[in-house]
């Protein structure tokens, strides 16, 4: 339990380190003289150490076991954010963010690795939510607690100081987490790699999360707190509860979801229903200037809650495969679901940027109207409902 404990903690350290930069986009463009569609391409450098990532950190957390592997990663997280507090070089903040990503890549997976070797089977599910759960509280002290620190220390501190707590998790990690079941049994990677690829059900259910994720790894991580301080004209700070609203309801989705699970075993209809319900509350967002803040972070928390559903892919992905090859097989499913953060960032910066009206603020950083966020969200629920019908198609064909 203190394993799991731990490494969930270092999650949530990632996640911090991931949505950090939605409250600091202003603050970033200033000091790097970047627009939005240049600060989309840095943030998604994340993305493109995560994602290739993974299926090696899999396979390594199933032949070495989760210690060794999170005590490196959390190092190499460490050195990611102290490096980019420290740079006034633009080249060097994207080498920092790629090796955040790196460094990121195995945390998800460990504790989900971590939670199949030291519970029962039929659990996993629910301890998937709890490990989901407890990471989007990273993603929760991500918005208003580190906009604070930001307004008081400025982006430099912050970041310094998010690195300092980094050390502190990192000897936690080398402390605290016991070295969990290594199975040593003799296959070809890439033998069981064409296997995975070549089955149909772990890419159309990587292919929904990645969709059904978007809100986390787009909107929460980067343009979320911009949009919202534009729309309602309010301080950072306030804001930054947007992407909280989100990422607290996904918390409270991913504990929902696996008791639905456990007593129907229909795991398509609540993937279904879930992507069907965030199609419809996150077509709401694009629309936000015609409601109230308080609405507005109302209607953020259901759609967060609704697109729990999205953790529901890992627990599929472990039925499906051997218990020696779990963690590359789940490793291989969060690698297609997190492609979305490399594509939607700077797929969104380029739409603010080709929408953009020649706004420029005193310190030279560009302007965007609310029509420009509001092209640049509609993309969210378009994606919600390419996975609702990619759901219903191979439903009754091939059930997830």
């Amino acid at each position: 339990m203190l394993s799991w404990l731990v490494a969930s903690v270092f999650y949530m350290y990632e996640l911090i380190l991931r949505f950090c930069t939605g409250v600091m986009t202003h603050e970033l463009m200033e000091s790097f003289g970047v627009g939005a569609t240049s600060l989309g391409w840095f943030n998604s450098l994340y993305y493109y150490a995560y994602v290739p990532l993974q299926i090696p950190c899999g396979l390594l957390v199933d032949r070495f076991g989760a210690k060794r592997v999170i005590s490196v990663s959390s190092a190499v997280c460490t050195i990611g954010i102290l490096l980019l507090s420290t740079t006034s070089v633009l080249f060097v903040a994207k080498i920092s963010r790629f090796l955040i990503g790196a460094g990121s890549a195995c945390a998800f997976i460990s504790c989900l690795k971590i939670s199949i070797d030291s519970f029962d089977p039929s659990k996993f599910a629910l301890m998937a939510g709890l490990t989901n759960a407890l990471g989007t509280i990273g993603g929760c002290f991500a918005g208003p607690p580190l906009s604070y620190l930001v307004s008081i220390y400025g982006w430099r501190g912050t970041t310094m100081i998010l690195g300092i707590i980094g050390i502190v998790v990192t000897t936690a990690c080398i402390c605290c987490i016991k070295n969990n079941k290594v199975h040593n049994v003799s296959y070809n990677l890439w033998r069981e790699l064409y296997v995975l690829l070549q089955n149909s059900k772990i890419i159309i259910c990587g292919f929904v999360g990645c969709l059904m994720y978007l809100p986390m790894s787009v909107l929460c991580e980067l343009w979320m707190t911009p949009f919202l301080k534009n729309v309602f004209s309010i301080h950072n700070h306030t804001a930054a509860y947007g992407g909280t609203m989100i990422c607290i309801g996904m918390a409270v989705g991913g504990l929902i979801y696996p008791k639905f699970i456990n007593e129907r075993r229909s795991t398509d209809h609540i993937i279904l229903y879930g992507s069907l319900l965030s199609t419809i509350l996150f077509s709401t967002i694009p629309f936000f200037n015609y409601t109230t803040l308080s609405y507005a972070f109302g209607l953020l928390f259901l759609s967060g809650v609704v697109m729990g559903a999205q953790v529901l892919c890992f627990n599929w992905a472990k039925e499906k495969t051997p218990v020696y090859f779990s963690g590359t097989a789940i490793a291989l499913t969060n690698a297609i679901v997190m492609i979305g953060g490399i594509i939607f960032q700077p797929l969104m910066g380029h739409i603010l940027d080709f929408t953009w009206t020649g706004g420029i603020n005193t310190e030279g950083v560009r302007i965007y109207t609310v029509q420009s966020y509001q092209y640049a969200m509609a993309s969210i629920p378009l994606c919600f409902l390419i996975s609702s019908l990619v759901v219903f198609m191979n439903k009754k064909k091939d059930p997830l």
